[in-house]
């Protein structure tokens, strides 16, 4: 017999929103450091932590998603223009 998921519906697609904005900022972080002659040291860092954040954020608290998808949002409107 199949066990019943801690998710629910909607705590999917809130993790999916949070990963869709993830690829986001990642596109928007490296759009922003193209002026250089590679990736400024600065994008790369910020990459690399975003990257972390992400993969150790835990699906199943929604609030910790919650969290991340807020800072991801902050970050997203400072680099668009």
């Amino acid at each position: 017999m199949a066990g019943i998921s801690a998710w629910r519906v909607n705590d999917a697609v809130a993790y999916e929103a949070m990963r869709e904005s993830a690829t986001l900022l990642t596109s928007l972080l490296l759009q922003s450091s193209l002026g250089h002659s590679g990736p400024a040291a600065g994008a790369l860092s910020e990459l690399q932590q975003l990257q972390r954040d992400i993969l150790e954020v835990d699906g199943h608290d929604r609030a910790a998603v919650n969290s991340l998808a807020d800072r991801i949002a902050v970050r997203v409107a400072e680099l668009t223009p």
